[in-house]
């Protein structure tokens, strides 16, 4: 069996994904109030317009599922910190980039929500899928991106691992 080179070998690895998060049970609310009020209004008004209705139900089906294939993978290994958000974005930061990384509790609200979001001049960039804990890293350029982990305490303590050299 070959050994992995200690390089190589990744000092972080999670995956999360958007299943029984509180997103999903917003966005299926929402969705049903609206398709509720218009199917309600429909038949208050006794019209069914059925372009309407192929349209909620079309996209309906598109963001549930979008909500149930995406997932967000987040790797430290010697390289930097990937994040892979499918199907939207894959991203390595490079250590030598990153100043700071701290574990804290967030509103998600401060971001606009789960998913890939950001206010740049305010906040910075987020990746979030579920929960309130996530890593707040600081880059040399003085922008932020806040990543949403499970294990928010490991995963800080790893990018500083992977800054000294660690790996």
């Amino acid at each position: 069996m070959a050994q992995t080179l200690a390089y190589l070998r990744p000092l972080f690895h999670e995956e999360q994904d958007f299943r029984g998060s509180r997103a999903v049970y917003f966005l299926t609310g929402a969705f049903g109030l609206v398709t509720l009020s218009i199917v309600g209004l429909m038949l208050a008004l006794r019209v069914i317009i059925w372009p309407v209705l192929a349209v909620l139900a079309f996209a309906t089906a598109v963001i549930g599922g979008l909500m149930i294939a995406s997932k967000m993978a987040t790797v430290v290994d010697a390289a930097g910190v990937h994040v892979r958000y499918f199907p939207f974005l894959r991203k390595t930061f490079a250590l030598a980039e990153i100043e700071a990384a701290v574990a804290r509790t967030y509103d998600p609200m401060e971001y606009g929500g789960w998913g890939v979001r950001g206010f740049p001049g305010r906040y910075g960039w987020a990746y979030i899928v579920r929960g309130n804990r996530g890593v707040e890293i600081e880059f040399a350029d003085g922008n932020r991106l806040m990543l949403g982990s499970q294990r928010a305490d490991d995963l800080a303590r790893a990018i500083e691992e992977a800054k000294r050299g660690g790996v």
